[in-house]
């Protein structure tokens, strides 16, 4: 058995491997909350940020849609890639406020790795309906419009199209998807 970190995020759990370094509610770090308020620079972070390697960082935002009432409908593919690749791009200027400015010896460090990264991927995993059939032609032409639109988007942040990755949470056997997640039991 593989020893896993566990969290839940927005009714979804994710479970990453324990030589993986996490860190969950990025965008709620007390540093960064300062920064996101009125007198700052309104930078929003992704939810997730992961470096499975030492070379590896992982920028994840989440997204799920599949609540029987959600409070939020489904952006359109291309405005959801601009505000996927936005969070992304603050997220990175924020990394370097925590690496010198964070209060927090934990938050201070796990900023300093994600900047020695030499590789950046930007990923979304989002779950666009309440039809999580992987059949839904619908949901699937919406990945595949939401994938392409996010390599336009963060075309400067990445090295190639491939460092873009849009995976659904119950996706298990994806290629470079080492992690897993899964609706928590609070998800209606």
């Amino acid at each position: 058995m593989i020893a896993v970190q566990t969290f839940e995020q927005d009714t979804n759990v994710y479970e990453f491997p324990d030589e993986c370094v996490v860190m969950p509610d990025f965008d709620k770090k007390p540093f960064f909350t300062k920064l996101s308020g009125a007198q700052a620079i309104h930078a929003k972070g992704c939810d997730i940020i992961a470096i499975p390697d030492e070379v590896t960082l992982y920028l994840i935002e989440a997204k799920d849609y599949s609540h029987s009432n959600p409070s939020e409908k489904p952006l359109k593919a291309p405005k959801l890639a601009w505000t996927i690749a936005s969070k992304s791009f603050d997220t990175l200027a924020c990394l370097m406020v925590g690496a010198t400015r964070s209060e927090d010896v934990e938050t201070t460090d796990f900023c300093r790795k994600a900047l020695a990264c030499t590789r950046i991927v930007v990923c979304a995993t989002v779950e666009p309906s309440r039809r999580v059939d992987v059949q839904n032609k619908a949901d699937n032409r919406y990945m595949m419009q939401l994938r392409e639109c996010l390599r336009r988007e963060a075309k400067g942040l990445v090295k190639s199209g491939r460092d873009i990755f849009v995976t659904r949470n119950a996706e298990t056997d994806r290629k470079g998807k080492f992690w897993t997640s899964h609706w928590a039991t609070s998800h209606d």
